[in-house]
């Protein structure tokens, strides 16, 4: 915004004038107290600002828990972390999965030399 009101001071008597204009037509609104929304001149109500005021206080409330709610949560780069851990907790697995399948199958083949060797000593 302040870059704007530069550019239009730094633009001439064009410029210039514009900005005066605007001050002027802000200057008389607020003398007239066009904002205030009536003519009792003391500007916003006492009720109405008593409502406004424990609006704010409640969503400052509500604010306050929100951003203690996301003080906790993981950031994306934490996520990410845990991502590429859970990948490499899976790839381990696969690598697991398949050691144990060999692994089974050679214990079945010991089980079953034993076995054929216990019916071939209990045949003698």
């Amino acid at each position: 915004m302040d870059n704007q009101f530069l550019q239009l001071m730094n633009s001439g008597p064009v410029g210039a004038l514009v900005v005066g204009v605007v001050l002027l037509i802000g200057f008389l609104l607020r003398h007239t107290r066009w904002f205030s929304g009536g003519s009792s001149g003391s500007g916003v109500a006492a009720s109405e600002f008593s409502a406004l005021s424990s609006q704010v206080r409640e969503m400052d409330q509500r604010l306050g828990v929100v951003e203690q709610d996301l003080r906790h949560l993981p950031t994306r780069e934490e996520l990410h972390e845990v991502e590429v851990n859970i990948a490499r907790l899976m790839e381990r697995m696969s690598g697991l999965e398949q050691i144990t399948t060999s692994t089974n199958r050679a214990v079945g083949r010991i089980e079953d030399f034993m076995i054929d060797a216990s019916q071939k000593q209990k045949g003698q």
